[in-house]
């Protein structure tokens, strides 16, 4: 597995650290910087963040990772930590409504749906199978629903998708993909921070935690790794706890992980919008 980063850093900041040559300008006041983990520069950036978090300021401004693996790494994993696509805005922008009382008083998780989610549906593309929202609700389109349905995978739960505006027709060709009823654990050494290079038991990234165990922290900056005693084998699957934050329309989201058997589907059917990454089970 190689890891590529990609950094967002204000031009100004970064030419105090980077070479002109280190990165390409995104206009004049940004510098993108993308590199493999082994890369020199991502130990500038690491130790320049760093110095910067001590005077209470940053280095980068975003940044993301992705992770590359080989044919034979992608084929021996059991399970997989999947992405979906950003397709839409939060449903209760548009109506859809949420139990507050049933969420965790002290990190906000976990409020139950109580209404049919709705989206505006015009704004659903039809070149992906896969979706969230803002609030991470999950959209599955009935193309890809069908593909599972026919080779029989567990764990996949679905609920009808309600167009608030847009072609009617659009809706039948979506359904929500509910959150599934088991869960399994994430555990060491998976990394759950605010940002790459982030001692993740310091202050501000315990801040995410929640103290009666429901968010884990803000993000995964690491590989997954699940507990094998937590899966019982079931296809499509969902962690016990939360990760994220409770912010206007945005919502915690439990990460969700998947069968080998899903990865194989999605490939040969040509399924889009979603992404995979090895998860390791200890």
């Amino acid at each position: 597995m190689r890891e590529r980063y990609d950094f967002r850093i204000p031009e100004d900041i970064a030419r105090t650290r980077l070479s002109d040559d280190q990165g390409q300008r995104l206009g004049d006041s940004v510098r993108q910087v993308c590199a493999y983990g082994d890369d020199p520069v991502i130990g500038i950036i690491a130790e320049a963040q760093a110095e910067a978090k001590n005077r209470g300021s940053y280095f980068y401004l975003s940044w993301s990772i992705d992770r590359e693996y080989s044919d034979e790494e992608l084929d021996s994993a059991e399970l997989f930590l999947v992405a979906f696509d950003f397709i839409n805005k939060a449903g209760e922008e548009l109506g859809t409504r949420y139990d507050e009382l049933s969420a965790c008083p002290l990190c906000g998780a976990g409020a139950r749906q109580e209404t049919e989610l709705i989206l505006d549906c015009g704004g659903l593309s039809s070149r992906k199978d896969f979706g969230r929202t803002i609030a991470f609700e999950l959209l599955v389109s009935t193309r890809a629903k069908d593909v599972f349905d026919q080779n029989d995978v567990t764990g996949a739960r679905y609920a009808p998708v309600v167009c608030a505006r847009g072609p009617k027709v659009r809706g039948a060709a979506w359904r929500q993909l509910l959150m599934p009823d088991h869960g399994v654990r994430i555990v060491a050494p998976t990394v759950i921070a605010n940002r790459p290079f982030q001692d993740p038991m310091d202050a501000a990234a315990l801040r995410y935690r929640c103290e009666l165990g429901h968010t884990l922290g803000l993000t995964l900056v690491s590989e997954a790794y699940v507990d094998r005693e937590s899966w019982d084998g079931t296809d499509l699957v969902a962690s016990d706890a939360y990760v994220g934050l409770r912010s206007g329309m945005i919502r915690h989201n439990r990460e969700i992980f998947v069968s080998q058997k899903i990865r194989r589907l999605v490939a040969a059917a040509k399924i889009r919008g979603v992404r995979f990454e090895v998860a390791h089970l200890v």
